[in-house]
């Protein structure tokens, strides 16, 4: 009978840890081809003296994406370089969409206070979007912490998976 228990508390922890959740939840990411279900949109940038410049990663359903760098505004308007290019296999798509399970993409908050040359994170995933600003803001330190954990992790996959050819990323 003690067995018994054993193994029903066992099946029952597995079946609920994070892991097996996120694989049910990467599912509202993918479709039923294993493609994104919307287009994925992420800016990291920094405001300064010159004005706006940063990194931006755009990650089709069908897994092909481009890296830019943009800069602006300025008197002609945005400027934006295409760095790299390429496509996301299917196993990469299911990494990159376990991700967006793990930080709840659909639950996350814009966070956070503009400051004096802030460094920003945006996240578009098809209509919904999400901004992360430089200054804490009401936020508990804690809440803050945890809230701008998910938004980096996302950002360290992305660009783990966006590399321009040849190039090595180490993480920061």
């Amino acid at each position: 009978m003690r067995w018994n228990a054993y193994m029903l508390a066992g099946s029952l922890a597995l079946a609920c840890s994070p892991a097996a959740l996120a694989v049910e939840k990467a599912a509202d990411y993918l479709s039923a081809k294993g493609e994104l279900r919307e287009r994925l949109e992420l800016s990291e940038t920094r405001s300064g003296f010159a004005g706006i410049n940063g990194s931006l990663y755009e990650i089709d359903p069908d897994g092909s994406w481009t890296l830019s760098h943009v800069a602006g505004p300025g008197s002609k308007g945005w400027k934006e370089d295409r760095v790299a290019s390429g496509k996301l296999a299917r196993k990469q798509l299911a990494h990159l969409a376990a991700e967006l399970a793990r930080i709840e993409l659909r639950k996350l908050p814009s966070h956070g206070v503009a400051r004096v040359n802030p460094y920003v994170i945006a996240i578009r995933f098809g209509k919904r979007e999400s901004v992360l600003e430089s200054g804490r803001g009401k936020a508990s330190e804690e809440e803050d912490r945890a809230i701008r954990e998910r938004y980096h992790g996302l950002l360290e996959v992305v660009r783990s998976l966006c590399k321009k050819p040849g190039e090595k990323r180490v993480p920061r």
